[in-house]
């Protein structure tokens, strides 16, 4: 829901998630993996112990990230379109960034903690990802409206 694999592909780039793959994924020396096998993973039908790999690598790694964001808005009734103009996007791909790595540093693990953080503003309704219902107090009782027009004269 929260993670796109096309924009997970134009943050990253191929070469960047070719590296996280090969250095996670068991090598196959006779078949290397490529960016295609990348491309048809993610954005295709995979065909192949490559692509097969791949494919369940990141959609390992993607419900993690569902997970773990729908943790901090489960509370929200959100619509996809809402989902997609707020800013859960973006810390869906920090969190996948994360997730893919095959050795996080200090910049992946700088990044998690931000978003981790920026999650814990959600919850907590400092950031507001959707607009709040306005709540009803009760019945609304009308009274019959007064009028200074005089009609006899009219």
């Amino acid at each position: 829901m929260f993670v796109s694999a096309t924009h997970i592909i134009s943050l990253l780039g191929m070469s960047t998630l070719l590296q996280c793959a090969t250095g996670r994924l068991e090598p196959n020396y006779d078949n290397p993996m490529t960016a295609e096998d990348i491309n048809a993973a993610l954005l295709g039908e995979p065909v192949g112990e490559n692509q097969i790999q791949i494919a369940s690598w990141f959609n390992g790694a993607a419900a993690n990230v569902n997970a773990v964001i729908m943790g901090y808005v489960a509370k929200y009734d959100l619509s996809e379109r809402e989902v997609a103009d707020s800013l859960l996007p973006g810390i869906a791909s920090e969190l996948m960034w994360y997730e893919l790595s095959n050795n996080p540093g200090d910049v992946q693990l700088a990044r998690k903690k931000a978003a981790l953080q920026m999650l814990d503003k959600i919850n907590a309704g400092t950031i507001q990802i959707k607009k709040p219902i306005p709540k009803s107090h009760g019945t609304m009782r009308t009274a019959k409206p007064t009028s200074n027009f005089d009609w006899s004269r009219f």
